[in-house]
């Protein structure tokens, strides 16, 4: 029908209008759900309470209060570098790739808030931008952004104009060493200077100048960092590859450098603005405290390289951030990316965010790598950090930090589907009453969830991003549920009913109904080694036996039955129930091919099944096991609730059950005999083909030979009988035919015979030109006398044996 529809479409459409089939098929896409795809941009406002997330493929996704999503996605979907929000006005600059940059609103109209793209630019300047902020200037905002080049532009908010009368060049590091190098790099200088003594003055000079060639600035290093200050956003601080950091101030134009010589990673300033700390590719970091009121003729004091899991070099620190709380008591609290000990192999593929406080260290453990990182703050306390929010590549991880057991906060957006994901069915304008039930059933504690959903592991916080207002609850007119089957034998229900996907229910693989041995399950906290690991995202429920991977499912929303089909060949009828049972648990054999095919099935082996009275917890309970034999995976499957029949398919036949009696009405095998018998013809004939074919090779193996070419082989000589000429022409045409043997070897190596007998040729021509070969057999023997000596007996026998050239080229070949 859907050809025909298609063929009828293209007939009313001409050939040079093809552009209105899309008018008339009119496919709008409603809601997206799940974690965006590729992201690589992260940002947050605290005043308004919202979040956004960057995607390689140009989408943008701002996230509020639960059921508050906006997405914006670009007509060429560029992939979005860097995201920032303009505080407090509802505003968003997006760095693309290209050298695009375009300004995000929220604008509200009739009650209903969208994002638009107001305005967009190009500059060439911008293709290589490798750091960005946003600054809070006398005149109002200003995107501030660094390139590999190290060079630091500037365009004003929300026009997006360049920056006039402003000239950033001034931030390049010196080629004046004395201005480059740090406080603490002078005072090294002045010891040297003076301890110099008149017989060391050579000594002193080299020191002098591994110092200078140590502070000497690279040629144009590239900008790896830029911060601005919390309270006075005019002040920014940039950080290049060459361990330079420039302290700007916007307004005043006051500029200071500072240095270190380790290559710089990362830059950030403080909460509190009294200092900002930097972050080396060693994995060590160094802070340098700054007064209020600072100028460029305040003198800046470093404090020493510090590494968290040193002192010996440790891979990278990619970010860094220090937040200082009110109370000088608890301290500032360090975090920061990577920074691992970089000798060990077991750091090495760990993707880790540390965080490093007056009482504890603690990496929080993902199993994905960290694209970015950042804290949630109370607008009215911005120094009291209460959530940290990570974004992996395949989700999005919020931290408790008010909590020190460190829980993860449920998120409401972004949740993770948990691929891979091997079917789904959606199911349209079923009852609220049943929405209900499989949610409180996932509350409520069960085998595997002792806690229910609402686990220890996880915070009771309500989700701490409530920007805006969701309007979805309102408008919802019917409700909408979605099931999703996992490789790992779990089904998930889900509520789709408006914009926000809401998790209800998990039931688990069935390893209760099989005896499957089960993985060893990692703990998400680790004591035995430094530094205590807590793990976050890793699905620990996960079982190793891929026959239990779902294929097809069927669920009948008004009667609660669902049938689940599986890897082996396996089908398990549930029956819904709220209270706990004792359920007789049957198994089903289907037979699909007849002994009449003599079909042999070399696949899957199907799983060891239980029977009898098992307990089952409220929810879905397990009454029917169908195993069909062959045990292939299960390809279609269907239930009819009111005649509480199941039809159920695989590549070899279908069969009829009658799941309310437990018993089969009626198979069907797709398999012909006589593909069958064919099938076992064509599987001979491979065996045998693969039998000639090894045969072949073996017969290709070069094999030992006599040697005409080697001089202790053969000799030439002038013969007696006057045919010296005769033999020459005799042994070209030998030799030319022994350089098409290759590498076959015409010297018989010595070979074992029976008992202890040995076998020697040799090979020469006589003067008729004529290949004599000689072969010495010797025998060996031991015997023992009366007194029990033992004496060795050597017997030889010589054989000649005259070989014509023609005989001996068709032995060769």
């Amino acid at each position: 029908m859907a050809t025909s529809l298609w063929k009828f479409i293209k007939s009313k459409v001409a050939p040079t209008d093809r552009s209105k089939i899309s008018e008339l098929l009119a496919f709008n896409k409603g809601a997206q759900h799940g974690f965006p795809e590729c992201p690589t941009a992260l940002s947050s406002d605290p005043l308004l309470s919202l979040l956004a997330v960057g995607t390689g493929l140009g989408v943008v996704a701002v996230y509020g209060a639960p059921g508050v999503e906006l997405i914006y996605r670009d007509e060429k979907q560029t992939a979005v570098k860097q995201l920032h929000f303009i505080p407090n006005e509802g505003r968003l600059v997006v760095i693309l790739e290209g050298g695009h940059v375009t300004l995000l609103e929220l604008n509200a109209k009739e009650d209903v808030t969208s994002i638009e793209n107001v305005k967009s630019i190009h500059s060439a300047k911008l293709e290589n931008v490798t750091a960005s902020v946003v600054a809070s200037t006398d005149a109002g905002h200003v995107l501030v952004a660094g390139t590999k080049d190290g060079n630091v532009l500037a365009w004003t908010l929300p026009a997006l104009e360049a920056v006039e009368g402003v000239s950033l060049d001034a931030l390049k590091p010196k080629d004046n060493i004395e201005a480059s190098i740090s406080s603490e790099e002078k005072k090294v200088e002045e010891v040297v200077s003076s301890e110099k003594k008149p017989d060391a003055a050579l000594e002193q000079k080299a020191e002098t100048t591994t110092l200078s060639e140590k502070t000497t600035p690279t040629v144009n290093p590239a900008v790896i960092s830029v911060a601005a200050h919390p309270q006075q956003g005019s002040v920014i601080l940039v950080g290049f590859a060459n361990g330079q950091i420039a302290i700007y101030n916007m307004d005043t134009k006051a500029l200071q450098h500072v240095h270190h010589e380790q290559a710089l990673t990362s830059v950030c300033w403080h909460s509190n603005g009294t200092a900002f700390t930097a972050s080396f590719d060693d994995g060590f970091h160094v802070t340098w405290d700054v007064p209020v009121g600072w100028d460029a003729s305040t003198g800046l004091s470093a404090s020493k390289p510090q590494a968290t899991y040193g002192p010996f070099p440790c891979q990278a620190i990619r970010k860094i951030l220090v937040q200082s709380p009110s109370s000088l008591s608890a301290g500032p609290i360090l975090l920061f990316s990577g920074g691992l000990p970089a000798r060990e192999e077991r750091f090495v593929d760990r993707h880790t965010v540390t965080l490093v406080d007056a009482k504890n260290t603690t990496a929080f453990d993902f199993p994905t790598p960290v694209i970015d990182f950042t804290v949630l703050v109370d607008s009215a306390v911005p120094s009291e950090p209460h959530s940290l929010v990570v974004l992996l590549q395949t989700r999005l991880v919020v931290i408790d930090l008010t909590n020190d057991k460190y829980p993860e906060i449920v998120a409401p957006h972004l949740v993770n589907l948990y691929a891979p994901i091997t079917f789904f069915e959606l199911y349209d304008n079923v009852s609220a009453d049943l929405l209900t039930e499989l949610e409180d059933l996932g509350k409520k504690p069960n085998e595997y969830r002792p806690f229910g959903g609402y686990s220890p592991k996880c915070s009771q916080r309500q989700w701490p991003i409530n920007g805006g207002v969701s309007l979805a609850a309102a408008e919802v007119s019917q409700h909408d549920l979605l099931i999703t089957a996992h490789g790992d034998g779990c089904l998930r229900f889900w509520d789709v009913s408006g914009l926000q996907l809401r998790f209800l229910y998990k039931l688990d693989a069935p390893t209760r109904y099989y005896h499957i041995e089960e993985d060893v399950k990692v703990d998400d906290e680790t004591h035995d080694i430094w530094p205590p690991f807590r793990r976050f995202g890793f699905n620990v429920e996960a079982v190793s036996d891929p026959r239990l991977q779902i294929q097809k499912f069927a669920f009948d929303p008004l009667s609660k039955t669902l049938a689940v089909g599986g890897k082996a060949g396996q089908v398990i009828v549930y029956q819904f129930s709220k209270e706990y049972a004792i359920v007789n648990f049957h198994t089903v054999k289907v037979q699909l091919v007849g002994e009449e095919f003599g079909y042999v099935w070399r696949g899957t082996q199907s799983l060891a099944y239980r029977e009898g009275n098992l307990e089952s917890f409220a929810g879905f309970q397990g009454v029917l096991n169908v195993q069909l034999d062959p045990p292939s995976e299960v390809t279609a499957l269907t239930i009819q609730p009111e005649w509480q029949l199941l039809a159920v398919g695989s590549g070899h036949g279908f069969a009829l059950i009658d799941y309310a009696h437990q018993r089969q009405l009626f198979t069907h095998t797709t398999l012909n005999p006589t593909d069958a018998v064919a099938a076992h013809e064509n599987l001979q004939q491979k065996v045998k083909n693969a039998g000639d074919t090894i045969r072949r090779s073996l017969r290709r193996i070069p094999r030992p030979h006599l040697n005409l070419r080697s001089p202790s082989s053969y000799a030439f000589g002038s013969s007696s009988n006057g045919h010296d000429n005769a033999a020459s022409d005799k042994t070209g045409k030998i030799d030319e035919e022994v350089e098409l043997t290759g590498e076959r070897s015409l010297v018989s190596p010595i070979r074992p015979v029976a008992g202890s007998s040995t076998v020697t040729d040799q090979a020469t021509v006589n003067g008729d030109g004529d290949l004599e070969v000689h072969t010495v057999i010797t025998e060996k023997s031991v015997t023992v006398g009366e007194d029990g000596t033992k004496e060795t007996v050597e017997v030889k026998k010589e054989l000649t044996e005259i070989v014509a050239p023609v005989a001996f080229q068709k032995s060769v070949q």
